[in-house]
């Protein structure tokens, strides 16, 4: 019996984008803060996700890295984030642990 693996993939249905809707999510949505990393939500049809990093972080290497561990959160924990909401995770650039990082986002996403 061949069983079939899980798919994690981000697709481009999933990505929020777009100078607009990033606009309409800090402005009109709610946030959360944490210590390391805020959450702006939106009620909206189906469930986005976009990563931003603070420019204070002024190594585009670690801005990279930063956003490529929110991307992994997000991934492995879809199903964590509720449905019916586009969000935008922002680091605030101070914190370098992946763990840390992902019990903070779980944490605040909880509170939605």
């Amino acid at each position: 019996m061949v069983t079939r693996q899980r798919k994690f993939t981000l697709t481009k249905a999933e990505i929020l984008s777009g100078r607009d809707n990033f606009k309409e999510i800090f402005e009109k949505g709610k946030l959360i803060h944490g210590q390391f990393t805020i959450v702006f939500y939106f009620p909206a049809n189906g469930k986005k996700v976009g990563f931003v990093v603070s420019k204070t972080e002024k190594k585009a290497v670690r801005r990279n890295r930063l956003k490529r561990m929110m991307r992994e959160i997000y991934r492995l924990n879809k199903s964590k984030f509720p449905d019916g909401f586009h969000y935008a995770l922002l680091a605030k650039g101070t914190c370098d642990d992946y763990y840390c990082l992902e019990k903070e986002i779980l944490n605040l996403v909880g509170k939605i």
